[in-house]
C-alpha cells in the first residue's frame, strides 16, 4: 500500500470520474466537511482542490460527506449532511 495523500484529516468515500483521471475523495471531517479532486498521474495524484464545500451547512442535520457514487455523465450522488447531496461533473449543486 502506498499513501497518495496526507493532508485530508478524515478521508472517506472515493470514487473516479469517468475516464479515471481525476479521483474524488470525500472528508467525513466537521471542520472540513469537503469532497476533494485529485488528478490521476499513473500512481500518484496532484492538483488537490475542493470539488464541493458542505462548510456552513445546517449543523441541525445528521451526516457528513461520505460515501458516492459517480454515472457515466460524471453525476455525483454522494451522502452528506442530511442525506443524499447530488452534484453535476463541475462540482454545481
Amino acid at each position: 500500500m502506498i499513501l497518495l495523500v496526507d493532508s485530508l484529516t478524515r478521508p472517506n468515500g472515493i470514487a473516479f470520474m469517468p475516464g479515471e483521471k481525476t479521483l474524488l475523495v470525500a472528508n467525513s471531517d466537521p471542520a472540513k466537511p469537503n469532497w476533494y479532486a485529485f488528478d490521476v498521474n499513473g500512481d500518484s495524484l496532484s492538483n488537490g482542490r475542493i470539488f464541493y464545500s458542505a462548510a456552513g451547512y445546517d449543523s441541525t442535520l445528521k451526516g457528513l460527506p461520505d460515501g458516492m457514487k459517480i454515472d457515466r455523465n460524471g453525476n455525483v450522488f454522494a451522502t452528506g449532511p442530511g442525506g443524499l447531496w447530488i452534484f453535476n461533473k463541475e462540482g454545481k449543486r
